[in-house]
């Protein structure tokens, strides 16, 4: 389904599931009816986002957000499947927006509704365990005769028996579950339900050359699990009772040691003790159920040599396309839109360089969308200028490039559109092979890296950083500090703290000299992730700490730049006389989920009215105590230091630090200052941007792709009917790829030091804010928004630029105008290092409706109106000045969730 650009509910994705839901509803009951069997299905929404540069420029992305998929075998399910599918796609999208500073929605591009028929892995009658599994003893397998082998199963797992247990006899028939409504032979969809009518909690695991997991158990975590074994031969399924688990998942050793293992991760430990402390901290294998595996070697270093190398063979290549207009009846634009079919036209590829001419020494300029047909190119002359009409961007070409695409046909003597076709395709991939060996010549000269042996930015960014460092750093090999670690990840703070500000002093319209003058600036944290990368960082060394009580008097003491840090998790007390003072800005952040019983009465009508969803994870500042609190040694240090008090030292883990970073950082940083073009710049900023990312990378994301032609039936239904099953891509009539998430997952990758530099951002915003401002101001700095490194301030000072002045140290100016008093290169581009997001131009007055939704009134004579995020959105988004701001400010948020975005940010 495209959606009309401008409609209404194209602004917030919450409002267009909303608007769709009843539709999606039908199509699914629809398909539940033809495939007469269950069904898998999978919602895709496309959204624009767009950042805005602090260079006045606007960075766009349209990524696809995916619900995991769903399994539906009766009609009543659907509701329920909806209900749960909506909040994680809004939740999917929240996490994005907050990876970095400032991306919102500009509107929701497509959705998809992905169907598979689904015939679901079902148990049934008796199979012989493989001579592998048998030989373990871990398993009871029943021979019954009929399709009723679940049953069986939880018999011989609830009625025990010692002798015999293979034999129906020896299990009672009056067992006492209620297997009402379920299937005989059961699918594996159908497990949770098992659960819930009998009061079980049942794990059910597969065997592919070892241990994989089908169904993890949601039922609380001090039920008691039965695990069950569903094994498999020449496309039959069936259940057993899986008695030992330890047996069936590790072999004892040459030295007869047993391990213990935790039935959610499948994670082993030598000691039964160690199990039972690990358990209170498993996240489990989750929905996509993965065996969590560590690494076998703990070293990680530049191992890419033959990298180095340039690529012997580079091909450039493009595809062009045909938009063919589909036919049919008219169509309800409120509900859908005419889309055009794309057939390709050709695979345009060049190998030679033709001679230079100044005119193809750009992006060229072509009628896409009028080229609709075959006939097109044997047109004798070029469309008029609105034939060249976008819908992608809503607008033509201009004159001036009109006048370009005609001096191009004429020049190079174009008698067709085929003959301005071609040479377009053969320039544009000519520009784009240019781009790219430069690209190519630029990275071989910095970094001794050749591009085309990597397939992304992040992949070279990250090995030119261990190459440049030739640092060795530690893989965790204990299971339990990488939960630890992760435990104490936390994205960037994004919150409105005020909702509405106007400045008052002789720079804006308006200014009485009566009230006392006030001041709104908009400051930004220079590469703010970049500065907390050239901090000390972990590099290995990782043990518990032995006693962690004599930790809480001495943790204050420790270095920042010693050779050694902590990770600790603490309780923290948080003051009430603190909480005032704390309010617009709370110090250790939270993720939760917030609870309604500690919501408003207006919060609880907004719930209602359906403006928020409730049971989504968010990160959330609060004045609340903290408990069992993950954080580096340094925010534990600053926040001790802003008066919160250290009541408790659980865990701590040790390690050895150094700015191992810092090299690559500051050669980025340095070349970036000397780049003389914009691509150079763009390149330096994006490598030390890119290789963050990869200390977050998120493994559990990874899939694998199985390719299925037609006749393999088999193995697509078995793929289909897979718990791990994620998406299918289908080619054409004989082929299709699967994706399915990965049974095994090796967690090689060095989380401590995103965890380090995700804690360490937050030092830095703080520590300015309380520290500095705080200290300098008092009550008379008011904290209005903050997005992860940018600080929106309500000052009450004289001038609030001479306050700057006499502490430029703190600030980099150089993007002032030339002859303003501040104007100085002395901090330009240094890390850390506050910039003024309006270049010295005072703002009259602010608005903030919700994180990343807010509104900056600039007050120069144009009246220069600046809303991050808004810019591309459609033009009813901005409406008259508002009536009554403090007042209606809230109806205004829940009338533009009704109205499908239509509030009220003003002009």
């Amino acid at each position: 389904m495209d959606v009309p650009q401008g409609h209404p509910q194209c602004a917030d994705p919450r409002t267009f599931l909303e608007s769709v839901e009843r539709k999606i509803r039908e199509k699914l009951e629809e398909e539940l009816r033809a495939l007469r069997g269950g069904l898998k299905f999978q919602l895709a929404l496309k959204v624009e986002l767009v950042k805005a540069n602090p260079d006045g420029s606007e960075e766009f992305m349209e990524p696809v957000l995916r619900h995991r998929q769903e399994a539906v075998l009766q009609e009543s399910e659907i509701a329920t499947a909806l209900e749960e599918a909506f909040p994680r796609l809004q939740e999917t999208l929240e996490k994005l927006t907050q990876r970095g500073s400032g991306w919102a929605v500009v509107q929701v591009r497509k959705l998809w509704l992905d169907i598979a028929r689904y015939q679901p892995l079902r148990g049934g009658s008796y199979i012989p365990l493989p001579p592998e599994l048998k030989n373990k003893k871990a398993v009871v397998n029943v021979k019954n005769k009929d399709d009723h082998c679940l049953r069986w199963a939880l018999r011989s797992a609830l009625f025990q028996v010692a002798k015999d247990p293979h034999r129906p006899a020896k299990y009672p028939t009056a067992d006492g579950l209620d297997l009402t409504g379920i299937d005989a032979p059961t699918p594996i969809s159908q497990i949770g339900k098992v659960e819930r009518q009998n009061d079980l909690a049942i794990n059910v695991f597969g065997w592919d050359k070892g241990v994989i997991v089908h169904h993890i158990s949601k039922q609380p975590e001090d039920m008691p699990r039965t695990n069950l074994l569903l094994i498999q031969k020449a496309g039959k399924f069936h259940y057993t009772w899986v008695k030992n688990l330890n047996r069936l998942l590790h072999d004892q050793n040459k030295n007869g040691r047993k391990k213990h293992f935790c039935e959610r991760c499948l994670h082993g430990y030598s000691r039964e003790d160690l199990l039972e402390a690990h358990r209170s901290e498993c996240k489990g294998i989750g929905q996509t159920a993965v065996r969590v595996e560590m690494p076998q070697e703990d070293k990680l270093t530049f191992q890419n040599h033959h990298k180095q190398l340039p690529a012997p063979y580079v091909i450039y290549a493009d595809f062009e396309a045909l938009t063919t207009k589909v036919e049919g009846p008219e169509l309800d634009p409120t509900k859908s839109k005419l889309v055009s079919a794309n057939k390709p036209e050709a695979f345009h590829i060049t190998a030679r360089y033709e001679p230079d001419r100044a005119l193809l020494m750009r992006k060229g300029v072509y009628p896409y969308e009028y080229m609709d047909s075959w006939e097109r190119f044997e047109e004798t002359q070029l469309p008029p200028k609105e034939d060249f009409y976008s819908k992608l961007t809503g607008a033509s070409i201009s004159d001036s490039d009109y006048t370009h695409a005609q001096r191009v046909w004429e020049t190079f003597g174009c008698q067709t559109l085929g003959n301005y076709t071609d040479l377009y395709c053969r320039t544009d991939v000519l520009l784009l092979a240019d781009v790219f060996e430069n690209f190519r010549k630029t990275s071989q000269k910095q970094y001794g890296l050749d591009p085309a042996n990597y397939y992304t930015s992040p992949g070279l960014s990250w090995d030119a950083l261990l190459k440049k460092t030739r640092v060795e750093l530690e893989l965790l090999t204990d299971y339990d500090q990488h939960l630890f670690i992760e435990k104490g990840m936390r994205g960037g703070i994004s919150m409105v703290s005020k909702r509405h500000a106007r400045a008052n002093n002789p720079a804006v319209e308006g200014y009485d000299p009566e009230k006392p003058n006030n001041h709104i600036l908009y400051l930004d944290a220079n590469n703010l992730y970049g500065w907390a990368m050239s901090q000390p960082l972990p590099t290995g060394g990782f043990r518990w700490v032995e006693d962690c009580d004599g930790l809480v008097g001495t943790i204050q003491d420790q270095p920042a730049d010693g050779p050694e840090g902590f990770i600790l998790e603490v309780d923290l007390e948080y003051p009430q006389e603190l909480h005032d003072e704390h309010n617009a800005y709370p110090l250790a952040p939270e993720r939760m989920v917030v609870q309604k019983k500690w919501m408003s009465e207006y919060q609880h009508g907004l719930l209602g009215a359906g403006v928020v969803s409730a049971e989504v994870e968010k990160l959330v500042p609060n004045l609340r105590d903290k408990n069992h609190y993950v954080l580096h040694y340094r925010n534990l240090q600053l926040y001790l230091g802003l008066g919160m008090k250290l009541k408790k030292v659980h865990r701590a883990l040790r390690f050895e630090q150094s700015p191992w970073m810092e090299p690559y950082i500051r050669m980025n940083t340095e070349l970036r200052k000397q780049a003389t073009s914009a691509f150079e710049k763009d390149l330096y900023k994006l490598m030390n941007n890119s290789v963050f990312g990869k200390t977050m990378e998120n493994l559990r994301k990874r899939v694998d792709v199985k390719l299925v032609r037609a006749h393999e039936e088999d193995k697509l239904r078995r793929l289909l009917a897979s718990p791990s099953f994620a998406r299918a891509n289908i080619f054409d009539d004989d082929l299709a790829a699967i994706e399915v998430h990965k049974s095994r997952l090796v967690l090689n990758r060095p989380v401590y030091v995103g965890m380090s530099i995700l804690d360490l951002s937050k030092t830095l915003m703080y520590d300015f804010y309380y520290g500095q401002l705080k200290n300098q101001y008092g009550d008379w700095c008011q904290l209005l928004y903050t997005d992860t490194d940018s600080l929106l301030l309500e000052i009450r000072t004289k001038d609030v630029y001479r306050d700057m002045g006499k502490h430029a140290e703190l600030y980099d100016t150089s993007d002032y105008p030339r002859e303003h008093p501040l104007h100085s290169v002395e901090n330009k581009k240094v890390l850390g290092k506050m910039t003024d997001e309006c270049a010295g131009r005072p703002i009259a007055e602010y608005i903030g409706l919700r994180p990343k939704m807010y509104s900056i009134l600039e007050a120069n004579g144009d009246n220069t109106k600046k809303a991050k995020g808004v810019k591309k959105a459609p033009p009813y988004l901005w409406a008259t000045p508002p009536q009554g701001i403090a007042v209606s400010l809230r109806l205004q948020e829940v009338d533009r969730r009704k109205r499908g975005g239509n509030s009220c940010l003003w002009t």
